[in-house]
């Protein structure tokens, strides 16, 4: 990955952003802002998985207050259970 500025983004749902990227975009937009992400582990999920990554990533950069709003998407349930095996 080559370092690069972090561009500032339009004002714009996170969800409208990644939308369209190519998966080497999503990488490097990822990358540029969790730097302990390499690309090679990155390289392991697909474009939706990754994503749905960015757009957290981005959610999290707003401050905390009314206008920070994440909404979890339903292919990702909020608590995962299991049982116990004797």
């Amino acid at each position: 990955m080559v370092a690069q500025a972090v561009l500032p983004l339009p004002a714009l749902p996170a969800e409208s952003i990644s939308r369209g990227l190519s998966h080497e975009q999503l990488v490097d937009w990822i990358g540029s802002l969790n730097q302990s992400a390499t690309p090679d582990y990155l390289g392991r999920f697909d474009a939706g998985a990754l994503a749905s990554y960015l757009d957290h990533l981005l959610a999290a950069q707003e401050p905390r207050g009314r206008c920070a709003v994440w909404v979890r998407r339903a292919e990702t349930p909020a608590i995962v259970g299991g049982s116990i095996v004797d």
